[in-house]
């Protein structure tokens, strides 16, 4: 059976973030939801297992009391059945103008507020916000007006200081979506061949995830050949055909249950290439001295310094793009990141990504990731990236 996490822990989360809210006198927390890419869904999705559909929400959490789903009139029905929220209203803010929904009932933000207040025994002072820098201006504004913005607070801490520790059941959700990447990476490399596109490629990876249960993708499928489409650090997978002598990048993260398993690999096809096998051994190099940092009460910022001195050593600092080493969860890329100035202590049961990034170069670019478990001893990788290794 595959492993996802129960009721219990979803209820578990909201209660443990209420505590939060009464030590730090938070008396409401908002937080916004929609179904972009990255980080549309996150909060939504860690506190009551919420993916919105076309329309956004928010979650309205008191420190007292029920949680209540604010969103459109299509989602009315849809969150009660597809999450652990219970609650939700439709608010005229989020109705399109031109779309009239006879089947639904328009509540006022003002009478869900105090309903809120009467279960609170107050009236709501002190809000938290996440996700406010996602937030559409016109829902800003709308909070604006009912709240002092500077009682605000930003509620996305909070939720940093319970995510970056894993339970064991998003342990296990975890290592399935790492699963499910080492099967799409396994898949998009058997069908590595000269002629073959891009989309093709990343065709076959996506089939095999889904089949394994992926919902979707925490960021685009990044499929790249040649110099010109993998030199950015980002890439669009188009198509482009392989052939004899292109670099070959290719990034994955699917999503299962709301978690993510996000790897990547890169080779020269079929030709040999000075410059670009320097880079991926010593960016396979620095990867394997991160996870030598990634113990139980380390200091974050070494696994980052000893990559970086990895790649400087092979005279190609000046192509390590960015901090590659974050926590993985509901997003892709999420806090603690491990940069060379974030003095973060590594714990038992935080899941990192190690991602080497080697990009902007003359000949192109690539990234090598990774996820690790970090545990009392050494680090679990949880994906045997060696058996992934393109010859």
């Amino acid at each position: 059976m595959n492993p996802k996490i129960s009721k219990e822990e979803f209820v578990m989360r909201q209660k443990r973030i209420q505590e939060l809210m009464l030590e730090r006198e938070i008396d409401l927390i908002v937080a916004y939801a929609d179904d972009r890419y990255v980080y549309g869904q996150a909060y939504a999705r860690w506190l009551c297992n919420y993916q919105p559909q076309f329309e956004p929400a928010c979650a309205l959490l008191p420190a007292k009391g029920d949680m209540v789903m604010i969103t459109g009139a299509e989602s009315e029905a849809f969150v009660p059945v597809s999450s652990y929220c219970d609650h939700a209203k439709v608010v005229e803010n989020f109705l399109h103008p031109d779309e009239k929904y006879p089947y639904v009932m328009i509540h006022s933000f003002d009478s869900i507020l105090k309903e809120m207040e009467g279960i609170l025994g107050k009236k709501i002072a002190t809000v938290g916000y996440a996700g406010l820098s996602d937030m559409p201006h016109a829902l800003y504004k709308m909070f604006q007006k009912k709240f002092d913005m500077g009682k605000s607070v930003d509620a996305s801490l909070l939720f940093t200081q319970l995510r970056m520790i894993k339970s064991e059941s998003e342990i296990a959700v975890i290592r399935y979506a790492y699963r499910i990447g080492q099967a799409g990476m396994k898949a998009a490399l058997c069908e590595v061949r000269e002629g073959v596109s891009e989309r093709d490629i990343a065709a076959e990876a996506e089939y095999v995830m889904r089949k394994m249960g992926g919902e979707g993708l925490g960021i685009e499928m990044m499929v790249a050949f040649g110099t010109m489409n993998t030199h950015p650090i980002l890439a669009r997978t188009t198509f482009r055909t392989l052939k004899k002598g292109d670099l070959v990048s290719i990034t994955i993260a699917p999503r299962y249950e709301g978690y993510h398993g996000p790897l990547a690999r890169a080779f020269v096809f079929e030709e040999t290439n000075e410059e670009m096998d320097i880079a991926l051994t010593a960016a396979e190099r620095a990867m394997e001295a991160a996870k030598q940092e990634l113990v139980h009460g380390n200091d974050g910022t070494a696994a980052d310094r000893v990559s970086r001195q990895v790649m400087r050593e092979a005279n190609l600092e000046q192509y390590y793009a960015y901090t590659g080493i974050h926590s993985v969860g509901v997003t892709e890329f999420e806090a603690p990141i491990m940069g060379p100035e974030t003095k973060i202590c590594i714990e038992k049961n935080m899941v990192l990504s190690v991602d080497i990034p080697v990009f902007l170069a003359p000949w192109g670019g690539f990234r090598i990731e990774n996820g690790f478990l970090v545990t009392d001893g050494a680090p679990e990788q949880l994906v045997e990236l060696e058996t992934l290794i393109k010859k």
